[in-house]
């Protein structure tokens, strides 16, 4: 199981969830953000990882919900990245769901070992997502 992040103790108590999406497939965002609606009406969208990294260094999110294969820069690179900001501005870890089509065990575990918070297989539905949400 992946290690409990402390922003995922807060989420269930949070009335209106900031969450960013990323996926560099237009029909997967859209996906995304339907079954993200009742969760939240403050859903932002990246296409890559270096569009999220630059959104997560301006706004606040509560989850993320990050693709890991995309071009530009992947969810595997821009988890790295991301950690490593985190560390250098003493912020605290962000809940960063890894959402994948391969399900395969080797992909839950680089996915770990990346610093991932959780992971999901696509296709995803409302109910996975709040069952991460409330986790």
């Amino acid at each position: 199981m992946f290690p409990e992040v402390g922003t995922a103790r807060l989420l269930h108590k949070k009335e209106v969830l900031k969450i960013l999406i990323v996926d560099d497939l237009p029909d997967n965002l859209e996906l995304l953000e339907l079954c993200m609606k009742d969760l939240s009406p403050k859903v932002d969208r990246a296409e890559n990882g270096k569009q999220a990294i630059s959104l997560i260094k301006k706004n606040e999110y509560d989850i993320v919900f990050m693709d890991l294969r995309m071009p530009i820069l992947d969810g595997y690179s821009a988890m790295k990245h991301i950690r490593e900001w985190e560390k250098q501005e003493n912020k605290d870890q962000l809940l960063i769901v890894a959402v994948t089509a391969y399900s395969m065990d080797y992909e839950y575990e680089k996915s770990l070992q990346a610093g991932f918070s959780d992971f999901l297989t696509k296709p995803i539905s409302k109910e996975l997502i709040k069952e991460v949400v409330k986790k």
